[in-house]
């Protein structure tokens, strides 16, 4: 996977996640808004960072190869 389709695809899904957080504190005390970041935001946010560090480590191995 290209990493800038990688950002593309996170930016969706958290801004989507925000909309969804932004639109629920009219409704919903801070106890549910903070279940529901984490149960939203957090993990995509998570997966992001680990599938980085992943192509970063996977970038360093195949420049290690090369040489």
């Amino acid at each position: 996977m290209n990493w800038k389709i990688h950002i593309e695809q996170i930016s969706h899904k958290l801004s989507v996640a925000c909309f969804m957080i932004r639109n629920l504190t009219h409704t919903l005390n801070a106890d549910i808004l903070r279940m529901a970041y984490f149960a939203y935001f957090q993990p995509v946010l998570e997966y992001g960072i680990f599938f980085g560090e992943i192509q970063h480590m996977r970038n360093k191995y195949l420049n290690y190869k090369k040489e």
